[in-house]
């Protein structure tokens, strides 16, 4: 007998980066329907982990601002992890 278990690890808040692409600065909007922590991650087109930081946040609308000034330009992904749940976004940084 086979058994399948299949579980959502996607995360259910909604979030937005702007603007995509950037230069000096990444807007992060997330909403959330909990009182919590959130992980954030920017993980360069390597696999390896260049940013990292922790947000604690309230339900609804938070926002904060990721400040450019050491990244060389590229594709990154930004990370969003709640609760055990991600949720990946590609961006892009455009030369200064």
């Amino acid at each position: 007998t086979l058994s399948v278990v299949i579980e959502n690890n996607v995360a259910d808040e909604a979030v937005i980066a702007y603007p995509n692409p950037f230069s000096d600065e990444l807007n992060l909007v997330i909403n959330s329907e909990i009182d919590d922590i959130a992980r954030i991650s920017l993980i360069n087109s390597t696999g390896n982990t260049i940013y990292e930081m922790e947000l604690p946040f309230t339900s609804g609308m938070n926002e904060t601002i990721i400040r450019n000034r050491w990244l060389v330009p590229g594709i990154y992904y930004l990370r969003l992890t709640i609760q055990g749940k991600s949720k990946t976004i590609p961006v892009i940084n455009m030369r200064k």
